[in-house]
């Protein structure tokens, strides 16, 4: 436990100067949080009753406030109107502050990790008019990896999600699994991975929709695990892979798999010459976030795409319309530059063991964007080895989960 504490504390210490987004509020109380996160959020002052609801999930070596502004969303839910959650992982939990879609007892329904999120989804609909028909879930890298586990443990609750360079649900039930499945070792049929999201509910369906986006040179998260994620929801919805739609999104490729009413079910984002990391457009008009580590300036916005698929626009839809939606050429991600609020606690110093992130995003300089810390770090093999030094001194006598 003290060397997980001084690996915490290193980690820490190597993210960026103060500087996170301080429009963020923090709750305490909302249930026995078994996955020992915490819960942020943001309330835009003028929120519609109903209100949607998103749940963002941050990537390792991140803090809830590295993923609201930075990436756009915060400024799409100003001028949109809908309210955000931001589970944050903690140190202790993991040093390199990913969620863990790797261990079983995280993933599970009602269990661990995902229990804590699905507690502050209860949470924030009973403090504000969440509409139930319009809560989704979105991430990056390792919270994409946790929104696909939401999708799979309540489906149910979740109308939709979004996974940026993340993986399918329950590609790896142990550590020892993870670097293979990162590494797109893990081939599985789409109807046995289908199977993994049935069992995960032990519901019949519905099931919710899902936009998923991949770098085709991701050297963190392989681009197979696209795939496989496409398998398995396209099994799980009934869906023929080869009968997408496919068009350009700006210089990247989207491909649409809709149902009998034209409604877009599920959707795949393929970026051209993209590394690891999400989608931003700060040079648009207006703006989508900031580029730095894992926000990448490739043309497009993420996080307006993913509120396009999500409906969230106001006056726009899904797509059932039989339109392909925005091709965020314009960059109208719906956000203002530099739009901050005051309320909410202070967290831009980092003393809650949060790592903010600022600095370049040349690969060179961050090798290791999934796991690594923002900027010159020990890089993807030392702290991967790290890591692993930690979990055998946690599970010295213990046996280990097996897949």
């Amino acid at each position: 436990m003290k060397l997980l504490r001084t690996l915490g504390a290193l980690l820490v210490l190597c993210g960026a100067p103060p500087g996170a987004a301080q429009t963020l509020e923090a709750v305490d109380d909302f249930g026995t949080n078994p996955g020992g996160l915490r819960m942020w959020r943001h309330v835009p002052a003028a929120l519609p009753e109903p209100a949607p609801l998103v749940v963002l999930l941050h990537g390792c070596s991140q803090s809830a406030g590295d993923y609201d502004a930075e990436v756009g969303w915060l400024q799409l839910a100003e001028r949109w109107g809908f309210a955000l959650l931001l589970p944050e992982q903690r140190p202790l939990n993991n040093p390199s502050l990913c969620f863990r879609w790797f261990e079983a007892g995280q993933i599970a329904r009602d269990q661990g990790e995902a229990l804590s999120i699905r507690q502050m989804v209860a949470r924030m609909a009973a403090d504000l008019p969440v509409d139930p028909g319009r809560v989704f879930v979105t991430g990056l890298s390792s919270g994409g990896a946790m929104a696909l586990v939401m999708l799979a443990a309540y489906p149910e609750v979740f109308a939709a999600g979004g996974a940026v360079a993340g993986l399918p649900y329950a590609c790896a039930r142990s550590l020892w699994e993870a670097t293979g499945c990162m590494q797109g070792l893990v081939d599985r049929e789409p109807a046995a991975w289908a199977e993994l999201v049935r069992a995960a509910s032990g519901q019949a369906g519905p099931w919710p929709r899902l936009s998923i986006w991949a770098g085709e040179r991701d050297r963190t998260v392989a681009p197979a695990n696209a795939r496989e994620a496409l398998e398995q929801w396209s099994a799980l919805l009934g869906l023929g892979l080869d009968e997408s739609e496919e068009s350009a999104l700006g210089a990247h490729r989207r491909r649409r798999w809709r149902d009998a009413t034209g409604q877009v079910l599920l959707e795949a984002v393929d970026l051209a010459d993209a590394d690891h990391g999400q989608p931003v457009q700060p040079e648009a008009e207006p703006p989508c976030g900031q580029a730095g580590p894992y926000r990448l300036e490739l043309g497009v916005c993420a996080a307006r795409e993913l509120a396009v698929f999500f409906g969230l626009e106001p006056g726009g839809d899904d797509g059932s319309d039989g339109s392909d939606g925005s091709d965020g050429s314009d960059g109208s991600d719906g956000s203002e530059a530099g739009e901050e609020g005051d309320e909410g606690e202070d967290r831009s110093d980092g003393s809650d063991g949060s790592v903010g992130s600022d600095g370049s995003d040349d690969p060179e300089e961050n090798p290791d964007p999934g796991c690594g810390c923002a900027g010159p770090g020990p890089g993807p093999v030392g702290l991967w080895l790290i890591v692993m030094l930690a979990w055998s001194r946690r599970t010295r006598g213990r046996r280990v989960p097996e897949g």
